[in-house]
Formats: C-alpha cells, structure tokens, sequence
C-alpha cells in the first residue's frame, strides 16, 4: 500500500526501486509545423497495480490522446475532488500540483507537445483560459478532435500516428507571423529558464506591459513564472536522469542561486521536498515527458508522406 508525505504518493522501500518497463518515442512534427509543435510523444506502459501519480508542474500546453487504458484515467484534487481524465485532454500550463492521476493498467498515450505560442497559433484559444486545469479537448476545441482520437487508435504505430496529427495541425496551419513573445519563451525554453528576461524584453523592442499582456495572452502565464517553471523541471530532469547527483549539484547546474532556493521552488509547486516529488514521479518515469537534453541525439527523423514542407 502506498502513503503519503506532504501530499505526495511515497512507495514503500521494497517498491520505490521497482519501475515498469516502459516505451517513450518521441517524434519530430512536419517541417511547416516545427515552430508551434515541439514533438509527438508515444508513450506505452504496463502499470501492473493501482497507481497514483502527482500531475507534475509544467509552463507549456498540450494535447493528450488516452489510446488505451484497462480502466479510465481519474484525477484526485488536492482539494479532494475526484474526476473522470478526458480521453482526449489538453492541458495548459500548470503552475503547481493541482492533482494527482490514477490509473490500473496497461496505459497508452500519443501527446502533442506545442512550443512557445503554438497553440495559441493553431487554435486561437488564449491558453490562460486553460492554465491550472485539464479541460475535454471536444469541448475546447471542437468534436473534430474525436476523430482524430479514432485514427491515433487505429494507427499501427508511432509514425503513423504522427502522420495524423500533422494532416490534423496543418490543417489549422495559417501564415499569421510571429509575435516577439514566441522569440522570447523559445530564448527561455533552451536555457531552461534562466535566460536574463529584461535583456528578452529589451531585444524585443515592447514594454513590461505589453510583454505582459501578450504572455497571458499567448503563453497563458506571466514570463517570470513560466522561467521559474522551466528552470524547476530542468532540476527535476537532471536528478530524474543522474541520481548520483547530489541536490546541491543540481541546484546550481540548473541555475538556482542555492540549494534552499531550489527547495523552496519544490515546496511551493509540488507542496514536496526534492526527493519526495522524484520519488512520487519514478511510478511511472515515461509519462514525464521530459525535454531533450542538450546536446542529445535528435528526435527521430521520419519520412514525410502527407505534406511537402
């Protein structure tokens, strides 16, 4: 039996070493959608016994596609609510752990993952209006996503499913440009949030205010939070992929200005100390979904079939 500390699933010492075997591909999207999708993510996993796991903090929006699940994924409140996890979900940016998920079983994912101001350009919808939540895709944006959903099921593997959410993307593709705040959370995204934002804001040629507003309205939460958040997962990363690491080591790869400090950014968004919050998310380590590592090997480059960009 599980038990909790500080709010956080903690697995006993026999079972805390014990992970599932788990798939995780990651695939790039078509050439034209490159600058709204960070990636396609399919992810497999055979959970062999009731779990519950801490929906983890994150500054960016997506789209989750549930393929296959013995049992529906549910979400516990930290309020104490429970809730039915959408088949198709999209999630905004989540600024602290606003549940946990529960699921038995074999589960099967396809994610799209939306850089910067993708969303926003793909869909029109301000992602502030999705922040802190996981919200019915068909409510959001339209029943069409629930075919989408049929052919992600029907795909006979990881490219082809990949396949399918271009055509669908593309399809919402327009030649609107690119707003300076794209430029900025980009800058933010590959120094995992500890690019210098009055020298962004500066090079951007807007105002505080302006950069405010457009990131509320385009990013969904304010640019100091969203590097906080980036910073925050770009730790748990560097301890989730290197144990040996000692929590000070990491404090300062990551850009902390000292261990406490790092501590105090897990407390108040995982309402967890650092080692709690890894352990509670080793349940099941692939549904993470974390960035790619500097200087890692790229994403899988896949033949493009249905599009000529």
């Amino acid at each position: 039996m599980t038990h909790r500390s500080r709010g956080i699933v903690k697995l006993p010492a026999e079972r805390s070493g014990s992970v599932p075997a788990a798939e995780c591909a990651g695939l790039r999207p078509a050439i034209r959608l490159r600058h709204h999708v960070e990636r396609y993510v399919c992810v497999e996993t055979p959970i062999s016994r009731h779990i519950v796991k801490p929906l983890s903090p994150r500054p960016d929006t997506g789209i989750s596609f549930n393929l296959d699940c013995r049992d529906r994924l549910s979400l516990e409140y930290t309020c104490g609510r429970l809730a039915t996890h959408p088949t198709v979900a999209v999630f905004g940016p989540l600024s602290h752990r606003i549940a946990d998920i529960r699921c038995t079983g074999h589960y099967r994912a396809f994610i799209i993952l939306f850089r910067g101001t993708g969303y926003y350009r793909l869909f029109g919808i301000p992602p502030a209006e999705l922040a802190d939540r996981v919200s019915d895709a068909c409510d959001v944006i339209g029943r069409a996503v629930s075919v989408v959903h049929e052919q992600l099921c029907a795909a006979k593997d990881a490219a082809a499913m990949a396949e399918i959410a271009d055509r669908y993307l593309l399809s919402r593709l327009t030649g609107d440009e690119f707003h300076p705040v794209h430029g900025m959370v980009e800058c933010l995204d590959s120094s995992h949030g500890s690019a210098n934002l009055c020298q962004l804001a500066e090079r951007s040629g807007l105002s505080v205010r302006q950069i405010e507003r457009k990131f509320l309205e385009q990013v969904g939460i304010a640019p100091k939070l969203y590097a906080r958040l980036a910073r925050f997962r770009n730790a748990a990363r560097l301890k989730a992929q290197d144990r040996a690491l000692s929590w000070t080591d990491v404090s300062q790869a990551a850009g902390f200005y000292d261990h406490n400090h790092l501590v105090k950014d897990f407390r108040e968004f995982v309402g967890a100390t650092p080692s709690d919050y890894l352990r509670s998310i080793s349940i099941a380590p692939a549904t993470e979904l974390w960035p790619a590592q500097a200087g890692e090997p790229n994403l899988p480059i896949r033949r493009e079939q249905f599009v000529g960009g």
